[in-house]
């Protein structure tokens, strides 16, 4: 009878502890997706993502198991002008076991663009990196906000200097609006003597739009054609 008595008991904190140890998980994956941005975790040498919240799909548009699948998921999809530099300054800052933090671009599963500050900490075993723990946070917003104030201070002291050209001073204010909005090419135009000139347009083709050979009425009236729409149409508009 002390047997059985025995037997059931060590059953029931047998169940008791599976049940506390589920509780416990819950209560963790429930404080990680309350976190104003992604958890992840990956190996440090190889960089292979082991674990990232579900944030990622709020965020990215991506599920975790889209994420977890791919072990080059992160460094296919950063944006190209940033992949390279961002890849190399991680594995540096890891290979030297220093914690970091670095700002870059990914893409989304629409093919928007979002900016993520990466907060990365390095997990060493006798001096040896072996895992990476860290936090995504969206900071599209706060960017677009910041870095035309900066990009802005930039053209002023552009202008200040004497030896800048003004040709110069456009492309570098254009370059600066394009590495907000990388999807977007621009040019300043100007009239004169109704016709229509390129003052800048620093990521467009040298031939672009080749208006100073046509009235800006003529080019006008030609860009929107290609837009389906006719002068007339425009004037109503």
């Amino acid at each position: 009878m002390y047997t059985i008595i025995w037997r059931y008991t060590g059953y029931n904190c047998k169940k008791a502890a599976e049940k506390a140890l589920i509780e416990s998980s819950n209560q963790y994956q429930a404080l990680i997706e309350s976190v104003d941005g992604v958890v992840w975790e990956a190996d440090a040498n190889t960089f292979k993502f082991t674990y990232i919240s579900n944030k990622i799909n709020k965020i990215l548009g991506y599920t975790s198991e889209q994420w977890l699948s791919d072990p080059d998921f992160w460094a296919n999809h950063i944006y190209e002008t940033d992949r390279h530099w961002a890849i190399n300054f991680c594995q540096t800052q890891t290979r030297k076991v220093l914690n970091h933090v670095f700002d870059y671009r990914m893409l989304k599963a629409d093919g928007g663009l979002v900016w993520i500050k990466d907060l990365v900490s390095v997990i060493a075993e006798n001096g040896v990196p072996k895992l990476l723990r860290g936090v995504m946070i969206d900071i599209t917003s706060s960017k677009l906000l910041s870095d035309p104030d900066n990009l802005e201070k930039n053209v002023l002291e552009l202008v200040a200097d004497k030896e800048q050209d003004l040709q110069g001073i456009l492309a570098t204010y254009l370059k600066g609006i394009e590495s907000l909005l990388p999807h977007m090419n621009c040019s300043l135009m100007q009239v004169k003597n109704n016709k229509l000139f390129v003052l800048a347009a620093p990521s467009l083709p040298k031939d672009y739009p080749g208006c100073h050979k046509r009235s800006a009425y003529q080019q006008t009236g030609r860009l929107l054609r290609r837009l389906g729409l006719s002068k007339g149409e425009s004037d109503r508009v």
